[in-house]
């Protein structure tokens, strides 16, 4: 009889097993993952600057190390004088903006950046990902319709 009894409560019992593993949507197990799946910004190839973020603000720090000209993307007018020069650059301390040199005349302001790394960290190790930096120009005359060059990119 027990061997009755036990063959008859074995598939009860695992049928029981099975429904409590469906459970209902209510319960759901926490795993950490997100709710909603990362956001992407779409890549247009043309590596132009997210429309949503913000430019990080940097000042030169002069005496950096192995300091090269770097080229710009844009350079907004602010003000008459003053010139917003957006550009893709990487962490500090091995991306660090050392000087902008600006050289006006009549038809043209050739800004120039130069980055380099900070001498006081040489073994750093910084990660590989792209930064949306800018830095304020201020010009001696007013922009006035003159052309903005790069200067990084004649010497390139």
């Amino acid at each position: 009889m027990r061997t009755r009894t036990l063959a008859f409560a074995l598939p009860l019992l695992a049928a029981g097993l099975v429904l409590a593993a469906c459970g209902d949507d209510t319960e759901q197990l926490d795993t950490g993952a997100p709710d909603e799946p990362a956001q992407t910004l779409p890549d247009d190839g043309a590596g132009d600057p997210p429309d949503e973020a913000g430019p990080e603000r940097v000042e030169p720090r002069p005496g950096m190390a192995n300091v090269r000209p770097r080229s710009f993307e844009e350079a907004e007018p602010l003000d008459e004088r003053t010139l917003a020069v957006r550009f893709w650059s990487g962490v500090e301390p091995c991306y660090v903006l050392d000087r902008v040199e600006v050289e006006e005349s009549d038809e043209t302001v050739t800004i120039t950046l130069y980055e380099g790394s900070d001498p006081a960290e040489p073994d750093a190790v910084c990660i590989e990902i792209a930064l949306w930096k800018e830095v304020l120009v201020e010009l001696d005359a007013p922009l006035d319709g003159r052309e903005v060059v790069d200067g990084a990119g004649a010497a390139e």
